[in-house]
């Protein structure tokens, strides 16, 4: 696990990130990831407080209402407050069959000089779950979410997504898909947790 981790961190810091789009408020980049296709990153300020933030992140029950295509969000599994299990199940366009993943979630606090940070690290599981009948499950990623505290009413969140959408789809259905998950999942995210 450390040697994964210290490769996801590679990946964080040394790998060129590609602007793909700048609509001011929201900042998307690429580069290569997981089976070939795009890894995207995206970054946004949101006007609240980073207790705020995160707990709407932490209602997991809650995220089909941001997250992009999602069809269901559950927990399946707590192992601690800050440690449990995320199941999605993404609606994919026909004629390709809707995703199911499960991740392995960590949510971690710190202050560093009276300022706060969360650490979001989701990893795939890839066995442990059934899968609905008609689902394809992904097996192969994961998505991390960096939280900054830049005042008491503003939070710079980034979030970087790098999955393997699994079954050999072709790059142009799924970067393209990919990316919109990742645009469109953020944008609903400010828009949300900006209220």
């Amino acid at each position: 696990m450390k040697v994964r981790t210290i490769l996801i961190l590679m990946s964080l810091f040394f790998i060129h990130w590609v602007l793909e789009k700048d609509a001011g408020d929201i900042k998307v980049y690429s580069q290569p990831g997981m089976g070939g296709y795009k890894s995207y990153k995206a970054e946004i300020l949101i006007n609240s407080d980073i207790k705020k933030v995160g707990d709407f992140l932490l209602d997991i029950n809650g995220h089909c209402r941001w997250v992009y295509q999602c069809k269901s969000s559950t927990k399946p599994n707590t192992y601690s407050e800050n440690h449990f299990i995320i199941r999605y199940l993404i609606d994919i366009p026909w004629p390709v069959a809707d995703r199911e993943v499960f991740f392995d979630t960590k949510y971690i606090e710190k202050t560093v000089n009276n300022k706060r940070y969360v650490d979001i690290d989701m990893n795939v599981i890839k066995d442990g779950f059934s899968v609905q009948k008609g689902n394809v499950q992904i097996v192969q990623g994961y998505i991390k979410i960096q939280m900054e505290e830049i005042d008491t009413n503003k939070t710079k969140l980034i979030y970087i997504y790098n999955l393997d959408p699994a079954d050999n789809l072709s790059k142009t259905l799924a970067d393209p898909f990919n990316y919109r998950l990742t645009y469109y999942t953020m944008k609903n995210l400010k828009e949300m947790a900006s209220k």
